[in-house]
């Protein structure tokens, strides 16, 4: 057996109410002067987190929009540089995040994620942008967070069609994972156990919406997909779904529902 293994360079603070452990990741990191990057809907969500930062919290960037287009994420990386933001905080999904990862890519600023979603993006290298009706990805260890926050209960909001799409986004990752060019026998286990996680707790949490422990394997199992794009990377089944998302700006949730039992049965023969 050989293969090489590089562990995922990122804290992760998982649990109930994590999310107001916020200002103690702040502050181990030397930030203070926070730039906060997230949708306007979720603003109301986290008036407690916010209100908990009290004077360190500069500026509310509530712009986000699906698939991180262009003008947006360098206008936030514009104001942060304006009010001389020293962290970047990214609370939400991929849109939030993305242009959090836009920021630490241009300043090398440090990024804080509070995870509402279970989309993997806090946990891997990939950052990406829509440019015109293209979108647009790198690779670059340099835009994982230095910690991302797992708090299920910011879940509970997500309806069924969100929960599901987005969750299946992160099933995807979990399956690429297991044919990747680079996986490895780590990347498999990670794998593995996420898929798990998913089946066992999207079902139910979108049954029971207020169900704690089934949000929480949701988040674990989103935690471990982002794992598996950093350690093997993406493959066929992502590629197209940017692909469908940038020339017809199809949510990535939806586009990932749709296309995996394709890309599965493509693979089949290959990666049985």
């Amino acid at each position: 057996m050989q293969f090489d293994y590089t562990p995922v360079p990122s804290i992760a603070v998982f649990g109930e109410n994590s999310a107001l452990k916020l200002k103690d990741e702040i502050i181990a990191l030397g930030g203070k002067r926070v730039m906060i990057a997230c949708t306007k809907n979720m603003v109301s969500r986290i008036h407690h987190v916010i209100d908990h930062l009290g004077e360190i919290c500069i500026s509310i960037y509530d712009k986000a929009e699906p698939h991180c287009p262009k003008h947006i994420a360098l206008g936030a990386v514009e104001e942060f540089k304006a009010k001389n933001c020293d962290i970047i905080v990214a609370v939400g999904g991929g849109s939030s995040i993305g242009i959090g990862k836009a920021i630490t890519l241009r300043t090398s600023a440090p990024l804080i994620v509070i995870v509402t979603t279970p989309c993997g993006s806090e946990s891997n290298p990939i950052h990406g942008m829509l440019v015109g009706n293209k979108k647009k990805t790198g690779r670059d260890p340099k835009v994982i967070p230095n910690t991302s926050i797992y708090d299920p209960a910011l879940t509970t909001s997500m309806n069924a069609h969100l929960t599901g799409t987005i969750g299946m986004n992160s099933l995807a990752h979990c399956v690429e994972a297991l044919y990747a060019k680079v996986k490895s026998p780590v990347s498999d286990l990670m794998a593995i156990e996420g898929i798990k996680s998913l089946t066992s707790g999207l079902p139910k949490s979108i049954k029971r919406p207020n169900d704690i422990i089934a949000r929480a394997e949701v988040l674990f199992g989103g935690m471990l997909s982002g794992y598996c794009v950093t350690l093997a990377g993406i493959a066929i089944h992502h590629k197209l779904c940017h692909v469908l998302g940038g020339h017809h700006g199809i949510p990535h949730g939806e586009s990932n529902s749709v296309i995996l039992p394709y890309a599965i049965a493509y693979n089949e023969t290959a990666a049985p």
